[in-house]
């Protein structure tokens, strides 16, 4: 995303993530930003343009945040909730009718996003069970392949339409059964402890913002 535009373009990422591509036209976006249609066209000629260009940005982001945590993150079952922290706080800026839009109306860009989360994430997702075989904490006995194929589609569930079985729960609660699930059908007597271990931390984490 180039420096010039990026702050206009998280601008209206914001407004396309809450409302879809469908219901909001350019000339809302102009208003509701407080700009003219001119400035919007200086950095997207047309809508599909801006779309695809949010989407490729916003993946972008996603790479860079995945490669933080790897380097940053204490081991594998550090790196997987770290991630799935992450997660949450993408998702829950994303609305339905967003994924919905982009699917029906913007093919072409919804197989970037595919081929995005079938390739680049299946890769993240089979190098963090490695990562925790050999850190003892995943079981070694796994075929990392199926396992992380099997992720994805628990994934899809976040953010394929019409996938979530109970749309009206909160995104953050689906996220929290997806990554128990998968943690808890990989790690080994030694990846429970410091499973728990890691859950306490950040519950107490959690209350002490609430405190503050």
């Amino acid at each position: 995303m180039e420096d010039t535009h990026k702050s206009l373009l998280l601008r209206i990422r914001e407004l396309l993530f809450l409302y879809g591509t469908k219901s909001i036209t350019l000339d809302d976006i102009a208003s509701r930003m407080g700009i003219s249609k001119k400035t919007i066209y200086s950095c997207c000629p047309d809508k599909k343009h801006m779309v695809d260009r949010i989407v490729k940005d916003y993946l972008a982001a996603h790479r860079e945040d995945a490669e933080k945590v790897r380097l940053q993150s204490r081991h594998a079952i550090d790196e997987v909730l770290q991630m799935a922290r992450l997660a949450r706080a993408r998702m829950e800026k994303i609305s339905p009718a967003f994924l919905f839009d982009l699917n029906k109306y913007y093919p072409e860009i919804w197989a970037h996003f595919e081929q995005y989360r079938t390739h680049e994430v299946f890769t993240q997702v089979v190098r963090v069970i490695k990562r925790g075989q050999n850190e003892g904490l995943f079981r070694a006995d796994l075929d990392n392949e199926i396992v992380a194929a099997m992720h994805l589609q628990h994934i899809r569930l976040l953010t394929d339409p019409g996938q979530q079985p109970r749309p009206e729960r909160p995104v953050g609660e689906l996220i929290r059964h997806i990554i128990s699930v998968f943690l808890h059908g990989i790690v080994t007597s030694k990846g429970h402890k410091v499973m728990a271990e890691v859950n306490n931390e950040l519950t107490q984490a959690e209350q002490n913002n609430v405190d503050t």
